[in-house]
């Protein structure tokens, strides 16, 4: 954890008995990101900080075009939820991060295996 924070990287807690994983990321990949964020209680007593679905997707936007494969299915699951004005942040800023063509090409693929 130290070395994670040290070097702005990430890692990972693992609660075995409740069978949960938490991704904590030590800086910032979507500007404001950490003010749009939502405190959730994810056992009784211990809240955390939970990335807004927008920024979770414009994340995994910024992991594919660092050269992510898995991070293409993970984009397309989290906006298979998304409400119509979310997909509408995350295409606006897509744009104004210069990665809206990659979007457009993530989330026409097929999640299908071809044989």
């Amino acid at each position: 954890m130290r070395r994670s924070i040290a070097s702005g990287g990430m890692f990972q807690l693992l609660e075995p008995d409740e069978v949960v994983k938490l991704d904590i990321y030590t800086r910032c990949l979507i500007p404001g990101e950490l003010d749009r964020s939502v405190r959730a209680e994810i056992f009784p007593g211990m809240s955390v900080p939970l990335v807004a679905r927008t920024d979770a997707a414009l994340s995994r936007l910024v992991w594919i075009s660092r050269g992510s494969h898995r991070s293409r299915r993970n984009l397309r699951w989290i906006l298979a939820g998304a409400k119509p004005e979310e997909l509408a942040t995350v295409r606006l800023t897509a744009r104004d991060m210069g990665l809206d063509e990659l979007l457009n090409q993530v989330l026409d693929e097929s999640d299908e295996i071809e044989r």
